[in-house]
């Protein structure tokens, strides 16, 4: 068989001065210590010598810290870095060229010098390189990059499709063409089961990130494309087909099928066939992404209802709803209700707030699960009052009021749902002053949809309230308000009553209010928002500087105040006791879950989670936000999004996936953790990269799986580890 040729790339010659002048220089970092590096990337390489610590680290091949230290400079997603990067490409250990090609992608960004540069080089290092785990990591950096153009994007695709079907680039072709040297790469083809499973993995890492960016452009996959990810996808283990499982495997070679239909389903190329077949495979997420498909047929939905699995059947019930409940009826979706509190039975019943025929008896079975509001737990009448709401509003008026002083306030917070989607707007009111600060954002929200400006009183009282979500809806619900000398002198009031808190958790309502005084506001306020010109967040300075050169029309310049020094420290002795450590959280309402640290990929992140286990910060807090077949989130004092940790912390984000199991810090942009948790409940790579991992269940995943809206962490504690 003949060699495939990879796509041709036009070569770029980029200075490296800066490095070769470092790159011989083996002993210029001696007596750099771990925590050095840490701390130096921790602080963003802030200052010219953190920096060149991090770059003279990266360039020493005798140094067992390299590899970190390459991480770290990838984690300062600066384009400049990216000089310092490429010949580490070239490096001798395959653990730092693996590192070096996530690195680059993270440096690259979208500034398009830089990208093209990664590119070419990376496409370029495939040539010859025998090491499975850097072919990998290659193609998933290419997955990752922009494409500039259609012609590029077939190229990256064909790349990508050539390192997840062949072992290894043989050798190099070069011809010339008008402007540049062509490179081809040239791979030899085996047999499909010799493609080492490091280099398939990243191959489909890297065409997942690329298929969805084709999916947001409308866009497919090559047909050759297709059928190796159709081919992979069905390539279960030998002896397993037929065999099912519960718990779902971490092993990479599951993890590839899990890929590989993750690729194909942003472009609709899973086939009824494929769905299907699906269905047969040992490991449940596998049949859980295959159900999902717009074009998995009425049977196989049908089958993977009954499966033992909970994420299939949750899927598949999702699907149904989705896709045949409108025309075959609601009968499936009551029978899923049961008698169980679990997050089947909650999406049942969220989906008969959707037309059903008569004979189903939705509106019945909603009736009786409202009225069971004493009766185990809050879910399932909480949920029903709102599908009720829909489905019935003449039906479900009558049963509304009964929540009002129910005990649990996220019963209460779903009666403000209820009353919005009823117009209730007697019933908003009463619930806007209400004493959980959950409840009252839920019924301002309500408030705003049904009755807008004239509950403007309602909004103005909720900016002094202390919870920062209920801040920020007062604030945005205040838009277009006709009452501007009562609305201004609140909304500084609150800006200036959060800024003294001293919270990095404020930045979201704090640059609400101040968009809302661009709009409210008039020069006559001007001097009272010059001082946030020099607020330590950037956010904030950058939200005042619009506002004041809206007032004023003279452009205003923001001058961010660094926050004053003395930021986490950290020794090799945190290190090492880290590293013997495991975290087990005890929940309430019973079980446990055990967690191990990754402290190499994550040290900082786990140093601070640890700390604030040791002060038991976590003891009583709940999971306030559960999605099922995503993700569930917890560890906010105020059991919301916008509340947590005053301190934001650093992102370590990786080559390390978000697969099932995984713990991460839930951030709202770059290096914002507050503290907030989350547990991945199936694999989700389109996570990868944005969000730092810095722990994985070891034991108890069973129980991460029960966990609904609002459970509570009775105690967290760290425990030394188990050998």
């Amino acid at each position: 068989m003949r060699p495939l040729l990879i796509a041709a790339v036009i070569t770029t010659t980029i200075s490296l001065g800066a490095v070769s002048s470092v790159s011989q220089d083996r002993g210029a970092g001696a007596g750099v210590t771990r925590v050095a590096v840490i701390q130096a990337e921790d602080a963003r390489a802030a200052t010219a010598e953190q920096l060149q610590l991090l770059i003279r680290v990266a360039s020493m091949p005798s140094s067992p810290l390299q590899a970190a230290a390459v991480r770290a400079l990838g984690r300062l997603e600066r384009p400049e870095v990216v000089t310092h990067l490429l010949p580490l490409l070239e490096a001798q250990a395959p653990a730092v060229r693996a590192e070096a090609a996530n690195a680059l992608a993270q440096c690259a960004g979208s500034e398009v010098e830089a990208v093209r540069a990664v590119r070419d080089h990376l496409l370029g290092r495939l040539v010859g390189e025998r090491e499975a785990d850097v072919r990998g990591a290659i193609a998933e950096s290419l997955g990752r990059l922009p494409t500039e153009s259609a012609a590029i994007a077939a190229d990256i695709e064909r790349a990508l499709l050539e390192v997840a079907s062949r072992t290894e680039v043989t050798k190099r072709v070069q011809t010339r063409a008008a402007g540049g040297r062509i490179v081809g790469l040239t791979l030899t083809p085996t047999k499909d089961i010799a493609v080492p499973v490091p280099a398939l993995l990243g191959a489909l890492r890297g065409l997942e990130s690329f298929s969805r960016v084709r999916a947001r452009a409308q866009q497919g996959l090559m047909p050759a494309t297709v059928e190796r990810l159709k081919s992979v996808a069905l390539a279960a283990p030998a002896g397993q087909i037929g065999r099912r499982r519960g718990a779902t495997g971490q092993s990479d070679e599951v993890r590839v099928r899990r890929l590989a239909i993750l690729c194909l389903l942003p472009v609709n190329a899973v086939d009824a066939d494929l769905a299907a077949r699906a269905q047969e495979d040992p490991d449940a997420q596998v049949r859980r992404l295959a159900v999902s498909a717009n074009a998995a047929s009425r049977d196989t939905v049908g089958r993977a209802m009954k499966d033992e699995a909970w994420l299939v059947r949750y899927e598949a019930l999702r699907t149904y709803g989705r896709r045949f409940q409108g025309t075959e009826g609601c009968g499936p979706v009551v029978s899923a209700v049961g008698a169980a509190v679990d997050h089947v039975a909650i999406l049942a019943i969220d989906l008969l707030a959707n037309p059903c025929k008569p004979e189903d008896k939705a509106v019945e079975t909603l009736l009786d699960l409202a009225a069971g509001q004493d009766k185990a737990g809050w879910h399932r009448p909480a949920h029903a009052i709102v599908a009720l709401a829909k489905a019935a509003p003449e039906r479900a008026r009558p049963a509304l009021g009964r929540f009002l002083d129910a005990r649990e306030w996220q019963t209460r917070m779903y009666a403000a749902k209820a009353a919005a989607q009823l117009a209730d707007v007697s019933m908003l009111r009463k619930l806007a002053e209400d004493t959980h600060d959950n409840v009252r954002e839920a019924a301002i929200a309500g408030l705003l949809k049904t009755v807008r400006h004239e509950a403007d009183s309602t909004y103005i009282k909720a900016l002094g309230a202390s919870d920062f979500q209920l801040v920020m809806t007062a604030a945005g619900a205040l838009a277009g308000t006709p009452d501007r000398a009562a609305a201004v002198p609140a909304l500084m009031s609150a800006l200036a009553r959060l800024t003294a808190l001293d919270s990095d958790s404020s930045r979201d309502p704090r640059v609400a209010i101040l968009e809302r005084l661009q709009e409210l506001g008039s020069r006559d306020h001007a001097d009272a928002l010059v001082p946030y010109l020099q607020d330590v967040d950037p956010r904030v300075t950058a939200s005042a500087a619009r506002a004041l050169t809206a007032w004023t029309g003279t452009p205003a310049a923001s001058a961010q105040r660094p926050r004053a020094a003395g930021g986490a420290a950290i020794t090799e002795e945190d290190l090492a006791r880290l590293e013997n450590t495991t975290v087990r959280v005890t929940m309430a309402g019973g079980g446990q879950f055990e967690m191990r640290l990754m402290v190499d990929l994550a040290p900082m992140s786990c140093a601070r989670f640890a700390t604030l286990v040791g002060q038991g910060y976590y003891n009583g807090l709940t999971f306030h936000r559960v999605i099922p077949n995503f993700l569930i989130q917890g560890g906010s004092p105020g059991a919301n999004e916008f509340v947590g940790n005053s301190r934001s912390m650093r992102d370590e984000a990786g080559r390390s996936s978000q697969v099932r199991g995984t713990l991460g810090t839930s951030t709202r942009g770059r290096d914002t953790g507050d503290a907030q948790i989350y547990i991945n409940l199936v694999d989700t790579p389109r996570l990868d990269h944005d969000y730092t991992i810095f722990a994985e269940v070891i034991r108890g995943l069973e129980v991460v799986d029960r966990v609904l809206e609002g459970d509570v962490m009775q105690k967290v504690e760290l425990m030394t580890r188990r050998r």
